[in-house]
C-alpha cells in the first residue's frame, strides 16, 4: 500500500502548508511490516521531525492505518548523485573534489568495484570545465516585473552592475510563490554568464547547515568547507529563516559574511519574512543583514499574474485567448505556481481533444477541484461599503477627508487589496484618483488594527474591535 501521497496531504492539512513545505519537502512516507518509515537524505530534518512532529505523525498514522499504536522509524538515505552546491559551471563542488576512481558508473546501475592494486596515474584535471546547463533555473529575462516587485528587481540590476560596491548585503523577503527564488536564481545565472575567473555560489540555508555540520564532526573536512568560499564573485543564500535557532551555524555565517565583505563579494539573502520578524536570529547576524538594503516582494497583482499565465502557456505551446487568461487569473489562481499547474491541466485537455480552450472548458476542468472563487470587483466593494455605512458611492470616490467618508474608504481599499487582483494604482484611481501610496498606507493601517485585536494588545480600542466586526460583515456580503 502506497501511503506517501495521502499521508502527505493529511499531515499538510494538520500542520499548515507553509510549515509542511519547510520541514517535509523531500521527505517520503512508507509502510512496512506494521511500521511507518519516515525517509529523508537530510539528517537535520529528521532530527527536527523527531523533536517536534512525532505526535502529529502518529495522529495522521492512526487515522490512515486505523490502529491505536504503531512504530515510527526515521530513516536516513544517501543524498542523490546530483549536487547541492553550484559553481560557475553548475557542478557540485563537493562531488567534483571527491575521488571517484572506485566507482563504476553505467546507464543501468551504479555499483562499487574493487580498486586495482596499482591504479594508473590520474590525468591532470583541466583548469576549465565544460558548463552544465541549468534548464529549470529562473532567469532575469523571464521574471515578470510589476508594482509588487519592481523595487527588488531594480536592486538586482544595481548589484549586478556594481557587485559588492553598493547595497551589500541585499536582503529580499516575501511569502511563498511571489518569485523570490526565481529572482535569486536569475542573479546567479547572470553571474555565471559573465565567464569570470571568480565563480558565483548559490546555496539554500538547509544545505549550508548540513555541510557545515558535516565539516565540524569527527572525520569531517573543515578546510574543504572553507575552500568553497575562497574564490567566489557572488554568494546567494536562500531561505535564511531556516537558520533560526541554529546558533553555531549562525556564528559561522557571521564570520563568513565578514570575510566576504572584506573581499568585496556581493551577498544576497532571501527569506519568507522581513528581518525584524526573524526573532530566532542572533543580534550580530541581524545587524549585518540590516547593514545593507532590505526590500520586500508583495503578492502579485492581477497584471503580473496575467502575464505569467500567458508566458506559461506560450512555453508549452498552448494557445489561449485573452478572455480565457483573464477568467483563469480572476477566478482560479492567486499565485504563480497555481497558474503553472492550471496551464498544464489545460494543455493536457488540448492535447487530448485537439479543441481550442474556451471559458466553458476552463469551468469544466477546474470547477470540480473546488478552487473557484466568487469574483469580487471594485464596484461590488464600493456598493457593499456604501450600503453598510449609509453613504453615497460618490463619497468614497470624492475628496472629502471627513471621518464618515475617510474610514469607509480605508476599509474599501483594504478589501480591494485582499479580494481583488487590482494593482495599487488601479485601486487608487477608482477611489478618487489617489496615489498607490495612499492605498498602501490604508492597507497597513487596517492590518495594524487587526494585528492588535488578534494579539489582544493593550492598545487595542473599541474602534479597532468594531473594524474587525465591520470587515467580517462586509466579507460575508461580498463572498456569500
Amino acid at each position: 500500500m502506497d501511503i506517501d501521497v495521502p499521508f502527505r496531504q493529511q499531515l499538510s492539512s494538520l500542520i499548515g502548508n507553509s510549515e509542511f513545505e519547510r520541514w517535509f519537502s523531500g521527505i517520503r512516507f512508507a509502510q512496512e511490516e506494521g511500521k511507518l518509515r519516515v525517509i529523508s537524505s537530510e539528517e537535520h530534518k529528521l532530527y527536527w521531525i523527531r523533536k517536534n512532529y512525532l505526535s502529529k505523525i502518529r495522529q495522521v498514522g492512526q487515522s490512515i492505518f486505523e490502529e491505536p499504536s504503531f512504530a515510527v522509524e526515521l530513516e536516513k538515505q544517501p543524498a542523490p548523485v546530483s549536487g547541492l552546491l553550484f559553481d560557475a559551471e553548475g557542478i557540485d563542488a563537493e562531488a567534483d573534489d571527491a575521488d571517484l576512481t572506485g566507482i563504476e558508473l553505467s546507464s543501468e546501475s551504479i555499483r562499487t568495484v574493487r580498486r586495482p592494486d596499482n591504479p594508473p596515474a590520474k590525468p591532470a584535471r583541466p583548469r576549465k570545465r565544460a558548463a552544465v546547463p541549468l534548464p529549470n533555473w529562473g532567469s532575469l529575462d523571464s521574471f515578470v516585473v510589476g508594482l509588487s516587485n519592481r523595487i527588488a528587481r531594480s536592486m538586482i540590476d544595481i548589484v549586478i552592475n556594481a557587485p559588492g560596491e553598493r547595497f551589500n548585503p541585499l536582503y529580499i523577503s516575501g511569502p511563498t510563490s511571489v518569485g523570490k527564488t526565481h529572482l535569486l536564481e536569475g542573479v546567479y545565472t547572470s553571474f555565471r554568464a559573465q565567464n569570470s575567473r571568480r565563480t558565483p555560489l548559490f546555496m539554500r540555508s538547509d544545505q549550508f547547515t548540513a555541510i557545515f555540520t558535516q565539516s565540524v564532526r569527527p572525520g569531517g573536512d573543515r578546510r574543504s568547507f572553507l575552500d568553497r568560499f575562497k574564490n567566489i564573485s557572488l554568494f546567494v543564500l536562500d531561505d535564511i529563516h531556516f537558520l533560526e535557532g541554529k546558533l553555531k551555524t549562525q556564528y559561522e555565517l557571521i564570520t563568513l559574511m565578514d570575510q566576504l565583505r572584506h573581499r568585496g563579494v556581493q551577498m544576497i539573502f532571501g527569506a519568507d519574512r522581513p528581518i525584524s520578524e526573524l526573532t530566532g536570529l542572533q543580534s550580530n547576524l541581524v545587524s549585518r543583514l540590516q547593514e545593507g538594503v532590505a526590500c520586500a516582494i508583495q503578492p502579485a497583482e492581477r497584471e503580473i499574474l496575467l502575464e505569467i499565465f500567458k508566458r506559461a502557456c506560450a512555453r508549452i505551446h498552448l494557445p489561449v485567448s485573452d478572455e480565457v487568461a483573464r477568467v483563469v487569473v480572476s477566478r482560479y489562481a492567486t499565485h504563480a505556481r497555481q497558474l503553472f499547474g492550471i496551464a498544464n491541466q489545460l494543455c493536457a485537455r488540448y492535447l487530448t481533444d485537439g479543441q481550442p480552450i474556451t471559458v466553458d472548458t476552463v469551468e469544466e476542468i477546474l470547477g470540480p477541484f473546488g478552487v473557484k472563487r466568487r469574483i469580487v470587483r471594485l464596484e461590488d466593494i464600493e456598493k457593499a461599503v456604501a450600503e453598510m455605512f449609509e453613504v453615497k458611492p460618490s463619497s468614497l470616490r470624492g475628496k472629502s477627508r471627513a471621518r464618515d467618508c475617510c474610514y469607509p474608504r480605508m476599509l474599501a481599499m483594504w478589501l480591494a487589496r485582499k479580494h481583488t487582483r487590482s494593482a495599487l494604482s488601479e485601486i487608487g484611481r477608482y477611489f478618487g484618483n489617489r496615489s498607490h501610496s495612499t492605498v498602501l498606507s490604508a492597507q497597513k493601517r487596517v492590518d495594524q488594527w487587526l494585528s492588535q485585536v488578534e494579539s489582544r494588545a493593550a492598545g487595542a480600542d473599541q474602534t479597532q474591535y468594531q473594524t474587525v466586526e465591520n470587515l467580517r460583515r462586509l466579507e460575508r456580503v461580498l463572498l456569500g
